[in-house]
């Protein structure tokens, strides 16, 4: 009994790591698609590590545009939690190479 939930459980965390990646692949094609271009500007995203004094590093999912001569940043996601080699896949993606998620 105890293999079987190990085994379930197993597979669930990559079934719900498959679908995080799926959710940020398709910000990244929304953010880049003309329906995000019709405000005359580029939309960049990308992972910034925020180092903290006496804790892990946060790592934040970011994006930004520009409105005009200013630059608007926004936070949509919190990526500390997640596993560190989807971290840097979702950083090969988002920087346009390929990368396989296993």
């Amino acid at each position: 009994m105890q293999v079987e939930y190990n085994f379930i459980l197993y597979y669930c965390c990559h079934i719900i790591t498959f679908f995080l990646v799926l959710f940020v692949l398709y910000i990244y094609l929304y953010m880049n698609s003309s329906v995000a271009m019709l405000k005359d500007s580029i939309m960049t995203i990308n992972i910034h590590t925020i180092p903290n004094r006496s804790s892990p590093p946060a790592i934040l999912l970011g994006r930004s545009w520009r409105e005009g001569k200013r630059i608007r940043r926004e936070t949509p996601a919190n990526l500390s939690k997640m596993p560190p080699h989807l971290i840097s896949a979702l950083q090969a993606v988002l920087k346009g190479g390929a990368s396989t998620v296993i």
